[in-house]
């Protein structure tokens, strides 16, 4: 789960205090020398050890010290530890702020340098199920709170590159780079991405190894775990009615090719040892459901002993084909899981502007329409959240800080 910081655990990180940890460390010496001493432990009954010694097997200097130790009581150990901890703990912060001191020109960059890393590392574990576009402010919000974030996708170049570009969180640049394709005929059609991940699987000798690699070498916020090795297509299959009776978008069928496939073991791992599972945003038939077509990743998300969220689209996919209703996301998630293994789903409350939802009416979409009765019969809670911004174009996505500030505070529960 999250860790929770104080105000005075922030400052205890980032403070360059170097007089305070030379008198922490000076204190501490004198707790040290107090505990080895016993100067304390007079006035508590004394242990006597002698009884174990013999004359004959130790020297005179070996009794003298067994002896002087056996002086000691509980109270002088705890004294001794506490001395120690206090030695420790100067000297690790007290380095921080001296190498601040004699570089001033990076004091409040490197202190916090030193804080985020140890902040990020110590995050909740959380896994992706998501869409190429849709995780991207997803990841770029929780990577303020987190850098052990497990992206689950399926072995494809596209996905693959996909969820590393939207690791890279606010590096925009980075994103732009994995997805920049050659002009010039010799690499023409040829991406970054593509020949970059390629010299990877060669160069650290498997997809897997090159994917961790990539994180490291792209100083990304998380790693990319395939959802499986094998190859496989995903498909639809629409189901064939009578044009009177089609009121309502008809649900298609996923199809995962070939069938029966075998999921990657690490990738069954890491959902049992997350602290928290997010699923969302993201196209439901081509990005979210097809993970639960592969039997052990879908019986890991049902069984892991963590929580459990759905990020629901903020507009319906053309035609409105991922339904127009809250409750059929959600419902449409545990209908393909076979369980009610949902604990929350993140909601936009936000309303979206008229001249949007006239962009959006034009191709088929609408805003999801939020039916909270239907979604709390189906024993999800709603986490509603202001979580709407408007990119360049005009189109409605999800603001990074907001929607990670809302899943941290779900999984701290």
């Amino acid at each position: 789960m999250a860790v929770k910081e104080s105000k005075f655990t922030r400052w205890l990180y980032s403070r360059p205090m170097l007089k305070t940890w030379i008198i922490v460390f000076t204190l501490s010496l004198v707790l040290l020398a107090f505990g080895l001493t016993g100067i304390i432990g007079q006035v508590f009954p004394k242990m006597d050890l002698t009884h174990f010694i013999s004359a004959k097997t130790f020297s005179a200097e070996v009794r003298s010290t067994v002896v002087k130790f056996s002086r000691l009581v509980t109270i002088d150990f705890l004294v001794l530890g506490l001395g120690l901890l206090g030695i420790m703990m100067a000297v690790r912060r007290g380095t921080y702020a001296f190498l601040t001191i004699v570089n001033p020109g990076r004091k409040t960059g490197y202190m916090n340098s030193v804080y985020t890393h140890l902040k990020l590392k110590r995050g909740p574990k959380i896994v992706v199920f998501g869409g190429a576009s849709g995780i991207v402010p997803l990841l770029e919000g929780l990577s303020s709170y987190t850098e052990n974030i497990s992206v689950i996708s399926f072995p494809e170049e596209s996905h693959l590159l996909s969820s590393l570009a939207a690791l890279s969180g606010s590096n925009k640049r980075m994103r732009a780079l994995l997805g920049f394709r050659f002009g010039s005929s010799g690499l023409k059609r040829e991406s970054f991405g593509g020949l970059f991940l390629d010299a990877m699987r060669e160069e650290a000798g498997g997809l897997e190894n090159a994917l961790d690699e990539s994180s490291r070498v792209l100083s990304l916020s998380g790693r990319v775990v395939p959802a499986t090795f094998a190859r496989v297509e995903l498909a639809l299959k629409s189901p064939r009615v009578k044009a009177k009776k089609a009121s309502k978008p008809c649900t298609p069928e996923v199809v995962l090719k070939p069938a029966g496939v075998k999921a990657n073991p690490e990738a069954v791992r890491v959902i049992y040892s997350a602290d928290a599972l997010v699923i969302g945003p993201g196209s439901f038939y081509s990005e979210l459901l097809p993970f639960f077509l592969l039997g052990e990743i879908k019986d890991a998300v049902v069984k892991s002993k963590c929580a459990k969220l759905l990020v629901s689209n903020i507009m319906t996919r053309k035609n409105g084909s991922d339904g127009e209703y809250l409750s059929d996301q959600v419902r449409k998630i545990l209908d393909q899981a076979g369980h009610p293994f949902l604990h929350y789903c993140v909601v936009n409350e936000g309303p979206v502007p008229e001249d949007t939802l006239i962009k959006y009416s034009s191709e088929g979409s609408c805003q999801v329409k939020m039916d909270w009765d239907e979604v709390d019969k189906l024993g999800v809670k709603i986490i509603r959240k202001r979580l709407i911004r408007l990119d360049e174009s005009g189109l409605a996505r999800h603001d990074a800080q907001r929607l990670g500030r809302a899943v941290i505070k779900a999984i701290s529960i």
